[in-house]
């Protein structure tokens, strides 16, 4: 999704990309050790990708450098961040020696990433962003949201209640919390005139001054170009602007799935009723996986584009055109359940995510 409409420095910061297109084969089951050799060299950022995974069939017309993104920060995300809806770097520190080079690495991928698809990955807390982008102190809002989304949601709903209703803490809940202050280190009573300040100081150790040194490693890896032409220029509230639009549900995802097919039959109209509430029902995970199989990125998209085949028996999946957020679907399907279930069938199967045909 290209969000020039929300952040019109992003034009800026694509023209930074010189005319040099680099070839750059991937392979799959080594994707991020691939991409971090890659950015080791740091005109890389500088240039403009096509991607060919070894092994696979696939043209890439910008699918295929989405997904190779989409891929790399998915997992990465796992391996050197932390939290639970939202995420800050985070390195081990028996790690620190061997590994910290990879978060200067991640600030030039980062940067590269939003020249070439337009995108900032969503699982980023703003706060993080905020001081990736030019150093700034992080405000008490910011970083209150950042924190909520950053623990756990039982831990969410005890730490709001907390601040909204301290007095109507039971034993066992006024207990949670001050098993959660000692959890984080901070060693003094919850008390109703402080219990938000309180909470502020255990964000700011966790999400600022923890991974603070690792978001200055990040910080010098962002080109210079880059820098000057789009991150100086971003505020908090384009980051925040941004990080929303591109967040998808499966509501909104749901939303944008339309068929250019004129006068639909009966079976083209009930799968594409199907599929919309096969969508509509999906969990985060699987949103993720199904996003990534229809358009080779984690972000709502502007619209997923539905033709219809006649395919049955063992022939019978979806079929996927990610450089076009094209998905073809058979109409042969007797049932909602039956959809459901081969879909997720295909989602889970190590082939949704590699490409056999052109």
């Amino acid at each position: 999704m290209w969000l020039w409409f929300f952040v019109p420095e992003l034009s800026a910061l694509r023209a930074c990309l010189s005319r040099t297109v680099q070839h750059v084969y991937i392979v799959r089951q080594g994707l991020v050790a691939d991409v971090f050799e890659l950015y080791r060299d740091e005109e890389l950022a500088n240039n403009v990708l096509t991607v060919e995974f070894v092994d696979e069939v696939g043209v890439d017309a910008d699918g295929l450098t989405r997904e190779l993104l989409a891929s790399f920060w998915r997992q990465v995300a796992e391996d050197l961040f932390r939290g639970e809806d939202c995420l800050v770097p985070d390195l081990a520190l028996f790690r620190v020696r061997k590994e910290s080079w990879k978060f200067e690495c991640l600030g030039r991928i980062l940067s590269h990433t939003v020249a070439l698809t337009g995108t900032i990955p969503s699982f980023f807390a703003k706060s993080t962003l905020v001081r990736f982008a030019a150093d700034d102190a992080v405000d008490d809002e910011c970083l209150l949201d950042d924190f909520l989304l950053f623990v756990t949601s039982r831990e969410r709903a005890l730490l709001t209640k907390a601040m909204c209703d301290f007095g109507g803490l039971t034993e066992a809940e006024a207990d949670r919390l001050q098993n959660f202050y000692t959890a984080h280190g901070f060693n003094n009573t919850p008390k109703a005139a402080e219990v938000r300040d309180q909470i502020l100081a255990i964000a700011h150790q966790d999400l600022v001054e923890k991974p603070g040194s690792l978001v200055s490693k990040m910080r010098q890896g962002i080109p210079e170009g880059h820098r000057a032409a789009f991150w100086q220029g971003l505020s908090a509230d384009d980051i925040a602007h941004i990080l929303d639009a591109q967040r998808p549900t499966p509501e909104k995802v749901a939303a944008v799935i339309v068929s250019p097919v004129e006068d639909m039959t009966d079976d083209q109209d009930r799968t594409l009723y199907f599929l919309t509430e096969f969508v509509a029902g999906l969990d985060f995970d699987t949103l993720t996986d199904f996003l990534i199989f229809v358009t080779g990125s984690v972000h709502q998209p502007d619209k997923i584009s539905v033709t219809f085949t006649t395919l049955t028996g063992l022939d019978r999946r979806p079929i996927s055109h990610t450089c076009f957020n094209q998905l073809e679907v058979p109409t042969t399907y007797a049932s909602i359940k039956e959809f459901k279930r081969e879909f997720l069938s295909v989602l889970a199967s190590p082939e949704a995510l590699t490409y056999s045909e052109v």
